[in-house]
């Protein structure tokens, strides 16, 4: 078993385990992560043979957050801030600065 840190990433923990960053997504199912990019310290990963991975398909969620757009009004002074957050149901969230 392997006992999260903070600042772990599944990616590194297969890089570090496996040599391959690339077997996070079947890391994850393997756990029965429904967000691969969101794990907590202290969370308790079983870390099976490389082997036990193969043929496992990620089901969960890939969710990320793009990049900002900055949008400002001159004739209002008003700047929003604007993104997108990635995975199953795409919403977004903007903060207005006056």
């Amino acid at each position: 078993d392997y006992i999260v840190k903070s600042g772990d990433t599944l990616w590194d923990i297969c890089k570090a385990e496996y040599g391959d960053g690339t077997l996070c997504w079947q890391l994850a199912e393997y756990n029965g992560v429904k967000n691969a990019n969101l794990i907590y310290p202290g969370d308790t990963l079983k870390i099976p043979d490389s082997s036990e991975l193969s043929g496992i398909t990620y089901t969960g969620s890939r969710s990320t957050v793009s990049a900002p757009t900055i949008k400002a009004d001159p004739q209002t002074g008003k700047t929003e801030i604007r993104w997108n957050k990635g995975g199953g149901n795409l919403t977004s969230q903007t903060i207005a600065l006056m």
